[in-house]
């Protein structure tokens, strides 16, 4: 019983996420704040990435969710975690290069 539990914590925080990212996605950028968004000259431009790197950390949670529901009980939560891990550090790789592409500009 305990990966449902994970499973469906991974599920809320994907959906949570997810509203951001599409509001992020929409060009509300009023959720957004520090040096790299206060010295961009396009500040919708820069959500709109934004958002795409968060979405692609709620996909990260939601597949995390299923594989620990799906999976054998003994290796769910290993699977779980490596799925997670991996699809995270991608999001993390495409938010190094927003935050590079971005920062670069100035007003």
């Amino acid at each position: 019983m305990f990966m449902i539990g994970f499973s469906i914590i991974m599920w809320f925080n994907s959906i949570i996420l997810c509203i951001s990212a599409i509001s992020l996605m929409r060009g509300n950028t009023s959720i957004i704040h520090g040096k790299v968004y206060e010295t961009t000259k396009d500040k919708i431009r820069y959500g709109k990435a934004l958002g795409k790197v968060v979405l692609l950390m709620a996909i990260g949670m939601l597949c995390s969710g299923v594989v620990a529901l799906f999976g054998k009980v003994d290796d769910a939560l290993r699977n779980a975690m490596i799925v997670l891990i991996v699809l995270i550090a991608i999001a993390l790789a495409f938010l190094v290069k927003t935050q590079t592409k971005f920062g670069n500009e100035i007003k």
